[in-house]
């Protein structure tokens, strides 16, 4: 996309020249080589509303960036060492380890680019042998029932609710895939 930008570029320095030199229609139709219509056509079609100007004025808008493309792969390289850094953490590391002195929600923009976002860890359920066993006993006993006989069962809820703060739960930068697979969970114990 870059070289396209410079390409376009290229072109419209070339033609904003070939237009103060040649300031008659005559003049330039006789430089392309061709008859005067063609040098009008192209001459109009060339300050219409989607000129070349227009978009170079529209690629020119907006912020410059804060960190080169080389800065943003270090960046990522930083998070991705250890995924449960937070940004501030993250940053933090970059500036003493490269140099890099950006802020932390900097460093979060340039991961969502990457396509990472914080995600929340999966618990792996810690189960016992002696658990593994009980729950293949309950399927054996109970597997044959029916929606008839689940029906008369009355289930209690026992889910914990907490008000001020969570249950130890934790984020890590993943992608979406990755979240999906779940290759990055969290040990119980």
């Amino acid at each position: 996309m870059v070289s396209i930008s410079k390409e376009i570029k290229a072109i419209y320095y070339g033609l904003l020249r070939f237009e103060q030199v040649f300031k008659k229609m005559q003049d330039q139709a006789v430089l392309i080589r061709s008859d005067n219509t063609t040098a009008v056509y192209d001459i109009g079609k060339w300050k219409a509303k989607e000129s070349l100007k227009e978009r170079i004025e529209q690629e020119r808008k907006g912020r410059k960036r804060v960190t080169t493309r080389k800065e943003d792969s270090l960046i990522k390289k930083v998070a991705l060492q250890n995924r449960l850094r937070t940004a501030t953490q993250t940053d933090q590391i970059a500036l003493q380890t490269y140099g890099i002195d950006v802020s932390p929600q900097t460093i979060r923009n340039r991961l969502h680019e990457f396509g990472y976002g914080g995600h929340l860890l999966k618990k792996k359920p810690m189960l016992t042998m002696k658990q593994i066993q009980m729950r293949k006993q309950f399927f054996e006993t109970y597997g044959s029932w029916n929606a008839m006989k689940w029906g008369k069962v009355l289930f209690t809820d026992e889910t914990t609710i907490y008000i001020v703060s969570t249950d130890g739960a934790r984020y890590a930068w993943m992608t979406q895939e990755e979240a999906r697979k779940l290759l990055i969970i969290q040990p119980t114990v």
